[in-house]
């Protein structure tokens, strides 16, 4: 099923990684969360990693809260941790306030600017 931004499954690292690009729109990102909280190849316990690194637009504050109640749905959905990577100063903000309002949600959730680091982070949650 296609979706706004693209996803890869890592069955073996049991995660899905996200790929945000472009315009980075509310719409287009609880569109592709739906999506991986139908897709039976996503497992419970698998990961999620909200890769916004190529994303030119940051969301206005009220998207960050809706976006971050979208994430933490599918995370509980999947039970696993979240992840979300930037690099940009002003993303990497928003990426913080997205795993805030996780974290408040109830999730395992946190921003990177490496992905090593981000997968190091979700083996620690796992252990």
């Amino acid at each position: 099923m296609p979706t706004p931004h693209p996803y890869a499954i890592d069955s073996a690292k049991r995660h899905a990684w996200i790929q945000a690009a472009g315009a980075c729109t509310l719409a287009d990102a609880k569109a592709t969360l739906a999506a991986i909280q139908l897709d039976g190849n996503v497992g419970t316990g698998y990961a999620i990693l909200f890769d916004l690194r190529e994303c030119r637009d940051d969301l206005q504050l009220y998207e960050v809260e809706q976006l971050a109640r979208a994430v933490a749905q599918t995370a509980r959905s999947k039970q696993g941790p979240i992840a979300f990577l930037a690099k940009r100063t002003s993303a990497f903000g928003v990426a913080h306030m997205l795993a805030s309002f996780a974290r408040i949600e109830g999730c395992r959730a946190s921003a990177f600017q490496d992905a090593a680091a981000a997968l190091a982070w979700i083996d620690d949650v796992r252990a």
